[in-house]
């Protein structure tokens, strides 16, 4: 209860639409915005695999939408939804645009078969209220400040199961995000700085994030 009580005032009441049925859930939205010319391959270097200094990929998936559903805080909630994407609109589908990464989204309900999304398009629109907030920056932040934003969201993605084999039944989810406005974080990251990362470790727990996953999954980790 005291880890969430911090974050209760962000938390948004609102509902999306699961192949058809409204179902509420909380809403929260973090954002991350970089200096003109940052690089991907500024912020993480693995030593065993350099990267080409005359490539510079800017980085991108920078805004995160979490969606739950729970009757029980101390039971796995009832559904959650993760959504990255970019502001402006933006599709699920890795064919659309092969030049740029598109959004992702990973669903589950309880403890069955999670589903990732496949096709689809969200429009997003960040704004700050210009209100400061207090969080700890991510390691690949030299300098920054937080401001408390809001996050206009329309969406609809259409989901399979998230698996490498072939799944038993061939299924498919619709998710639905009405237009509606989320309350969040924005991190402004002024000035950047190298994270170098360890070979990954073979106990569990120790395990190194890839590059990307690593930075989207790092305002969770700081708020957990």
């Amino acid at each position: 209860g005291s880890n969430f009580a911090g974050i209760a005032p962000l938390l948004t009441q609102t509902t999306i639409t699961v192949d058809g049925k409204a179902q509420p859930v909380y809403g929260l939205g973090v954002r991350e915005s970089f200096p003109d010319g940052t690089c991907e391959e500024d912020l993480f270097v693995d030593p065993q695999f350099p990267s080409d200094p005359a490539i510079c990929t800017p980085p991108s998936q920078t805004t995160a939408l979490f969606f739950w559903q729970s009757h029980s805080a101390t039971e796995v909630p009832d559904r959650m939804l993760l959504v990255v994407t970019d502001p402006g609109t933006v599709s699920f589908d890795f064919d659309a645009v092969p030049e740029e990464l598109p959004a992702f989204a990973f669903y589950t309900e309880g403890e069955k078969e999670p589903m990732s999304s496949m096709s689809g398009t969200i429009t997003t629109a960040v704004t700050s209220l210009n209100q400061q907030c207090s969080v700890q920056l991510p390691p690949y932040a030299k300098a920054g400040s937080c401001n408390f934003a809001a996050f206009n969201e329309q969406g609809q993605i259409v989901l399979e199961p998230f698996t490498l084999d072939e799944p038993t039944v061939p299924s498919h989810k619709t998710v639905t995000i009405p237009s509606q406005t989320l309350h969040g974080l924005w991190l402004d990251i002024t000035e950047v700085q190298q994270v170098t990362l360890s070979p990954p470790e073979t106990s569990y727990g120790q395990r190194v994030l890839p590059p990307r996953l690593a930075r989207l999954a790092s305002p969770l980790i700081r708020a957990r």
